[in-house]
């Protein structure tokens, strides 16, 4: 693609640039005050730093102390332009002679020092080639770059990074190959300085377009800016994200303030006037990611879904009614049946599912105890305790009235309980104290076989203790 946009240009230029490097020079040293408690086993930091948070993270990193040690305290500082947006050696050396000494330490350092610890703009060698169409197009652009980073990475890997993806967003540009290296030297490291990996690329590619905009195919420089002007919202074709883009209203506050058509090329010898564009990421974005917070968006809402339903069947879990399967559904009336603990047993995994375990044989005996004190005793076994309370009375008369006993099959084991439609006749509420502990006299009346559910063997068990 990068061929056919050079064979489609009327004009391609190449050209080669090299920017020196920078240094911060703000008028406040680099400087700390590291406090160790040593009873307590705390370090406290006071840093003329740009991130605090970063230096936290080094710190705890180096000293090897968990992070809920360690403070971080940012007062108000000077200037930083970039070079504080990183941990220096200040912060860390304090650090360690304030935990090696056992008390405070403040260290600053001086101007020459301060050169020394440098992260300012790195030396920068760039070979930029661009295809223009006569009407000012840009169809093709070529870039490779060359960075002294110094003997640290530091914002390295970031700034090769967005001098290579920032010649995107500022122009509609298409078939771009660029190519970034960042050597590492014996010398000062460098960082980040205002607008760090932009400023040197944006020099470069404003100066070789002056030129071909010169070169009769375009005579006025703003015409081959508007001619590559974006319309926003759109994508880059590096999948940055352009969601407001002001440089057709920036160009024409420019014009008009710098009277450009009146004064452009009719100035005396050795004065001019000029003009070029820079820009720099504020909220860029991937394309795509639109499409994954949707996505997003649409898994958290299928989850809220799915947990809405299990807190739907947990309520009726917990009062003992599930739907049945076979059951005629209607939109009037919904048909239920009694839950077996063994369907809890099979479904149910982890803390939650031991606890709608016990509730279900809770609520299994509950209704066993009622079932037998409504029915005849006749003289076999013992007759069932009197509630001791008006709230028992109460309780055991509010179970028996709003769920049927389920009654009893000899047939199998496995379906001792029948399942039995319920009509449903609106919330069941109940009030009370309710005991989770088994009914002696009631579990002394069953007689279950070796074979019956593991839920009735284990209120045996309890019940015998």
């Amino acid at each position: 693609m990068l061929t056919h946009g050079f064979a489609a240009a009327d004009l391609v230029r190449e050209g080669t640039y090299n920017c020196a490097e920078v240094c911060q020079n703000q008028m406040e040293m680099h400087a700390a005050v590291a406090d160790y408690d040593v009873e307590r086993d705390r370090m406290t930091v006071h840093a003329s730093t740009q991130v605090p948070y970063y230096v936290h993270l080094m710190l705890a990193q180096i000293l090897g102390m968990d992070m809920s040690r360690i403070r971080v305290i940012k007062p108000h500082v000077g200037g930083g332009f970039g070079c504080r947006t990183e941990t220096l050696n200040v912060e860390l050396i304090a650090a360690l002679l304030a935990r090696k000494a056992g008390g405070c330490v403040r260290l600053v350092v001086n101007r020459e020092e301060t050169f020394i610890t440098h992260r300012g703009r790195p030396e920068t060698d760039i070979r930029l080639k661009i295809g223009m169409r006569k009407d000012g197009r840009i169809t093709a652009v070529e870039c490779e770059c060359v960075q002294r980073g110094g003997a640290h990475s530091g914002y390295g890997v970031v700034t090769i990074l967005y001098a290579g993806s920032m010649l995107y967003a500022i122009y509609d540009l298409h078939n771009v190959k660029y190519v970034g290296k960042r050597v590492l030297t014996n010398t000062p490291p460098c960082g980040a300085f205002r607008g760090h990996g932009t400023v040197d690329i944006r020099f470069a590619f404003e100066s070789l377009l002056d030129e071909m905009a010169q070169a009769s195919l375009a005579s006025i420089r703003s015409r081959v800016r508007r001619a590559n002007l974006l319309t926003a919202p759109t994508f880059t074709d590096n999948d940055l994200m352009v969601n407001s883009y002001g440089l057709p209203e920036c160009l024409d506050w420019v014009e008009a303030a710098s009277g450009w058509k009146a004064r452009q090329g009719k100035l005396p010898r050795g004065k001019g006037l000029g003009m070029a564009c820079s820009h720099y990421i504020s909220g860029a974005s991937q394309a795509g990611e639109l499409d994954r917070r949707a996505a997003r968006d649409r898994q958290a809402q299928a989850r809220l879904r799915r947990l809405d339903r299990a807190a739907h069947r947990r309520r009726r879990d917990r009062a003992g009614l599930v739907d049945h399967p076979g059951a005629e559904r209607g939109r009037g009336a919904r048909a239920r049946s009694l839950a077996h603990p063994h369907r809890h047993r099979r479904q149910r995994r982890g803390a939650e599912g031991q606890r709608l375990l016990f509730l279900a044989r809770h609520l299994h005996g509950r209704q066993r105890r009622d079932r037998r004190r409504a029915e005849p005793q006749g003289g076999a076994g013992r007759a069932p305790r009197r509630a001791s309370s008006t709230r028992s009375r109460r309780r055991s008369s509010a179970w028996a009235n709003s769920i049927a006993p389920a009654r009893r099959t000899r047939a199998s084991p496995s379906t001792r309980w029948s399942t039995e439609a319920l009509k449903d006749t609106g919330t069941i509420t109940v009030t009370g104290t309710y005991s989770t502990i088994p009914d002696r006299t009631a579990a002394r009346n069953i007689a279950a076989p070796r074979s019956a559910a593991p839920w009735a063997t284990a209120t045996r068990r309890r019940s015998s203790r």
